[in-house]
């Protein structure tokens, strides 16, 4: 999955993403980072998500999802 997102306002999930979209957590949301100690942990709420797909502009819109861009390391915290 290369088309990294982020949630604004609400947790991916189901029923807060496109039906049927195929996603994974690339980036752990920091209240839930312990679940996947194998993944970093995000500096934003909800953490960044991974699609195959690319989301259209409603998408986007519509779930207020914000385009991560790949490679960036401002989202990413270390724990000392």
């Amino acid at each position: 999955m290369k088309h990294r997102y982020r949630l604004r306002l609400r947790p991916a999930s189901s029923v807060t993403l496109p039906p049927g979209l195929a996603w994974e957590f690339v980036e752990m949301p920091p209240d839930i980072a312990h679940r996947r100690l194998d993944l970093p942990r995000s500096a934003h709420r909800f953490g960044v998500i991974a699609t195959a797909r690319p989301l259209t502009d409603e998408e986007l819109e519509r779930y207020e999802i914000d385009i991560h861009p790949v490679g960036s390391n401002e989202a990413r915290i270390h724990e000392a």
